[in-house]
């Protein structure tokens, strides 16, 4: 009653290059939404770094525990991990201002090295492992104890 066949194929034969392309379109974003939700999921692999990290952050620090996490800026560890602390930019990772967060009641530094990237960034890192205890240290990252050695 509502659909009659000859009107409906005459507004088909008339609109095939736009119905093509919707159809077209639609196959494109369900085929790009499929990639994206697929790379995604590959991400939340158990054994990637960030997973193992937060699970030695969770068994080697106390959960009241302050921490220093220079990084990029993204705060995925500390809420993995469920600690909190200050996020540093590497190159603000200076003995004063380390000094000035660990009054404020920081008890650690967690980071991966990729983060230290220019001279002055790995001369930060040095002088880290060179003044306080390295609790864990591998090729990724390191945890950091604020007491002295």
């Amino acid at each position: 009653k509502y659909f009659k066949h000859s009107s409906f194929k005459k507004s088909f034969s008339e609109n095939r290059l736009v119905i093509s392309f919707l159809s077209l379109a639609l196959l494109a974003i369900i085929l790009l939404s499929f990639l994206r939700v697929n790379n995604f999921m590959k991400s939340e692999n158990p054994n990637a770094t960030i997973f193992k990290f937060s699970n030695d952050i969770s068994s080697k620090v106390n959960e009241n525990d302050l921490i220093i996490y220079p990084s990029d800026g993204n705060p995925t560890l500390l809420y993995l991990s469920n600690r909190r602390g200050w996020i540093l930019n590497p190159v603000d990772l200076t003995s004063e201002h380390i000094s000035e967060k660990k009054d404020q009641g920081a008890k650690y530094i967690i980071s991966e090295k990729k983060v230290f990237e220019n001279e002055k960034q790995k001369e930060n890192l040095k002088n880290i492992f060179d003044k306080y205890e390295i609790v864990v240290d591998n090729d990724e990252y390191f945890i950091a104890s604020l007491k002295n050695k």
